[in-house]
């Protein structure tokens, strides 16, 4: 394989190229003529949109009182409640469904830079990395999960998180420790948490790779106590970062439903089942026949792109490197968490952390991680031997044709002798309405084999492509056949996994509905709460995440939930149904409560009673809780809700909520992030000044 290599990959160009193959893969979303689907808006926007509603009306969302009665909101981990990301945004913009979808565009975004900017950091050439940047970017996993937001954003920063790891590990300099520190931080404060913890063994096991590799056995004990040193002050300043995150986690956990460990029969749901193994090949297969694949649709794609399945595949059967043999058994090892099985049971028995994981398909993001820089790897090599393309190389990408020719002819005959396929039925199609309906009435009706022949179809044409770059030498041209590849790969998946038909405009409309800030709620029963259509519910999630009131007559999902929400909806909702969220237990005068302040974190009202009664607020009964009268701290009852004793006359009543411990470790979070910041910024200047002053002619 003959190639001039060119280091033409520069800063600006690297970033048009990934900008332009985002906005094109992703084009249903970036042009918001889609919306994200079912959880994204469901479970993960309305914690932030609370975030930023209060913010604007100048509160702390420490507790949001709207989620089932309310819960804290620094303890929510879908809520990117301890992301500087989610702040940024919160504080300029704020949240609606625009910079939401921006928000996950950017993520992909960093996702595709930050493979590109490893692999140049592994000094494998532009061309390399580029296609490695956009398939991190574009892979399976991307895709079958942009709906799940801090799995996006949590895989977003692992390859920046390796690429610091590994500077740190080479030079273990200040500057390399702080940035490091800093990047750990963004996945730990952005990721679900089986990424956080399928990450602290990967990295584990990197750093025993890189010290043992890199280091010559008799210079070992001369270079332990900088490891140790280096690598001990990164971890110290991450849990200076961390102190109010972890704080904050740790003050849930034991109020929290999902606080215990995940039985093992459910450890064992939705894997990346054997099936999956076809969206390697062919990944629009795999969105159809639920029954075969025995997991949900999100977890099925591994997709990586034909140029580097070619690479990883001719890597199997190559003489590997170290660094090559790390990458592919770490990658192994996570594929065997992610099938489940056996190799499940054993790591939830003994490996800690792992009994916390609740889908298994989580994991595959690791795998993929590991199999595109085997494949990179693999692909440099051959670019710097130079040579022609090898017999090897020619016998992959024929076995990789002859697989999709098997599956062409299979689906062919599937799909047309047995007279289903979609094709057959264009009436309906063209029946369908408007344009959004027939869309959806022709992805409804295709076929598992209709989407076999398609995909297969596809997959031919640029395997053959690729072949005729490669015997004309023109390797250069790769790039632009994987962004061609991976583009058409992620849009024909995107409205299975990733879009639903309603434009963004259409989600806005409905969330324009919601009040502005944080008003104070009205003293109604809860059934006369306004509503919305289960239509336009059906978008955003439930409409009582948005409408401002306090109280909900039936639980409304959401990933996060109290040890004492079920309790309260079957017996406290229905013993106070028709009373408004404050109210006075055995009476029906809301005229005697003034309302003089609210917020999430507080409420404050004037009562007037005749005789001693108790005041009850419907919020979850939460440590951090206090409650005072006429400026006097009251115990509050050990009730679900919060409910005080009021004496006869006319009090002043205050609730706050005030989580002492966890405030003070995010003002340390907080002051270790702006020193590191600022230490950060003031060693680039100065490497970079004395550099341009070692670069000056002497006179």
């Amino acid at each position: 394989m003959q190639v001039k290599r060119k280091s033409s990959w520069t800063r600006p160009k690297t970033a048009l190229f990934l900008i332009i193959v985002l906005v094109l893969s992703f084009l249903p979303v970036a042009s918001f003529l889609f919306f994200l689907k079912n959880d994204a808006f469901n479970g993960y926007f309305p914690s932030r949109f609370f975030i930023s509603e209060s913010l604007r009306s100048e509160h702390f969302p420490w507790w949001n009182p709207y989620i089932n009665y309310g819960l804290p909101q620094y303890g929510d981990m879908n809520s990117g409640f301890w992301s500087p990301v989610t702040w940024l945004v919160a504080l300029s913009s704020g949240y609606n469904a625009y910079s939401f979808t921006i928000e996950l565009l950017f993520y992909l975004l960093v996702a595709g830079s930050g493979m590109f900017t490893l692999c140049k950091g592994f000094r494998f050439s532009g061309t390399v990395a580029a296609i490695t940047g956009i398939a991190f970017m574009c892979s399976g996993y991307m895709v079958g999960h942009l709906q799940h937001f801090n799995w996006i954003s949590g895989a977003s920063f692992l390859p920046w998180c390796l690429w610091s790891f590994c500077t740190l590990q080479k030079r273990r300099s200040p500057k390399n420790i702080i940035r490091t520190a800093l990047f750990f931080y963004l996945l730990v404060a952005s990721a679900h948490p089986g990424i956080i913890i399928g990450s602290i063994y990967f990295f584990i096991a990197y750093l025993l790779f890189s010290f043992f590799t890199e280091n010559e056995e008799a210079e070992r004990p001369k270079k332990v106590s900088r490891f140790v040193f280096a690598n001990g002050c990164m971890i110290a300043i991450l849990l200076l970062l961390s102190a109010g995150m972890l704080s904050g986690y740790a003050d849930i956990l034991p109020h929290f439903t999902r606080g215990e460990k995940v039985a093992i029969s459910a450890a064992l749901e939705n894997p990346f089942s054997l099936p999956c193994f076809l969206s390697f090949i062919l990944p629009l297969a795999t969105v159809k026949i639920d029954s075969l694949f025995h997991t949900d649709i999100s977890m099925r794609n591994a997709y990586i792109g034909l140029p580097l399945l070619i690479c990883f595949s001719c890597a199997l059967f190559q003489k590997k490197s170290a660094f090559q043999k790390f990458f592919l058994y770490s990658g192994l090892f996570f594929l065997l968490l992610s099938l489940g099985g056996i190799a499940r049971k054993i790591t939830y028995q003994f490996f800690p952390g792992m009994s916390y994981v609740r889908l298994n398909g989580e994991f595959m993001i690791f795998c993929i991680f590991n199999m595109l820089l085997v494949a990179a790897s693999a692909f440099d090599a051959a670019l710097k031997r130079k040579q022609k393309m090898g017999n090897l190389l020619k016998r992959v990408i024929y076995f990789w044709i002859g697989i999709c020719g098997i599956a062409l002819v299979v689906g062919l005959i599937q799909s047309f002798g047995s007279k289903r396929s979609i094709f057959l039925q264009m009436n309906q199609v063209y029946k369908a309405g408007n344009l959004n309906a027939k869309l959806k009435a022709f992805i409804d009706g295709l076929h598992f084999f209709d989407c076999l022949w398609i995909q297969a179809t596809i997959q031919m044409l640029f395997l053959i492509l690729i072949l005729w770059f490669l015997q004309k030498r023109k390797v250069r041209y790769l790039v632009w056949v994987a962004a061609m590849d991976l583009i058409l790969a992620t849009l024909l998946h995107l409205p299975f996994t990733g879009v639903g038909q309603t434009s963004v405009s259409k989600v806005q409309e409905v969330l324009n509905q919601s009040p502005k800030g944080i008003p104070i709620p009205m003293l109604q029963p809860v059934a006369a709460i306004h509503t919305i259509h289960e239509t336009e519910s059906a978008l955003v999630g439930d409409w009582s995440f948005y409408n401002k009131q306090l109280g909900t007559s039936t639980f409304a999902f959401y990933p996060v939930e109290l040890n004492e929400t079920k309790n309260i909806y079957s017996e406290w909702v229905p013993r106070y149904i028709s009373k408004p969220y404050v109210f006075i237990e055995g009476s029906n005068d809301s005229s005697a409560f003034n309302i003089l302040a609210f917020s999430g974190n507080q409420l404050g009202l004037s009562v007037s009673t005749s005789s001693s009664a108790l005041l009850v607020y419907k919020q979850h009964n939460y440590p951090h809780w206090t409650a005072s009268i006429n400026k006097q701290q009251i115990a509050i009852k050990p009730n679900p809700f919060l409910s005080i004793p009021l004496q006869k006359g006319n009090q002043e009543v205050w609730f706050r909520f005030d989580p002492f411990i966890v405030r003070w470790m995010m003002w340390l979070s907080i002051s270790t992030g702006v020193l590191c910041i600022f230490l950060l910024a003031y060693l680039t200047v100065k490497q970079s000044y004395l550099s341009s002053r070692r670069q000056r002619p002497h006179p």
